[in-house]
């Protein structure tokens, strides 16, 4: 039976929160190599698709993005993410089939204070699960609004929020 297009809404900001999961919710990273990997793969998709990347975080078993998808690409955005990522585990952990379970899911955000307490949501992420607190997770964006930005657009959230990085910290600890 053929796989049919992807149906999503679009989204009059053009900008989505993109979750990944691992199929049988199975750990997608076992080791900071793994994550790394997937950093990489994501500063090239950006490169190549020409998007803003507002916010990530690496879970163990899922994945938050908050992109603008300037060109219309999200569907091959994620793709590219998922292949080249899944290629990659598939190889290093000698194993075979999906590492992702099903298509990815999006959310279009048209609201800036959605926006905002999205970019809040994905950072809290890992002290929500346990992990550690959210300002000490170093595989999130978090980082990059509290020191020099690699590859998040940080300064164009901190511009729509009217924001420094000092507010951004206390937006966080509110």
């Amino acid at each position: 039976m053929p796989r049919y297009a992807r149906e999503y809404q679009k989204s009059y900001s053009n900008v989505y929160h993109v979750i990944l999961r691992s199929i049988n919710q199975q750990e997608i990273f076992y080791d900071n190599i793994d994550r790394s990997k997937f950093l990489k793969g994501l500063k090239e998709s950006k490169e190549k698709y020409q998007y803003d990347l507002y916010a990530y975080v690496l879970m163990d078993n899922h994945i938050h993005l908050l992109i603008m998808d300037k060109e219309n690409n999200l569907s091959k955005i994620v793709q590219s993410l998922a292949t080249s990522y899944a290629l990659y585990f598939n190889k290093k952990y000698e194993r075979i089939g999906h590492v992702f379970y099903n298509r990815f899911k999006s959310k279009q955000i048209e609201t800036l204070s959605y926006f905002l307490n999205l970019v809040r949501y994905i950072h809290f992420n890992p002290e929500k699960a346990g992990i550690c607190e959210y300002n000490k997770y170093n595989w999130s964006s978090y980082q990059e609004y509290c020191k020099i930005s690699q590859f998040v657009d940080s300064n164009k959230v901190l511009k729509m929020g009217e924001m420094d990085e000092d507010d951004f910290k206390d937006f966080h600890e509110e």
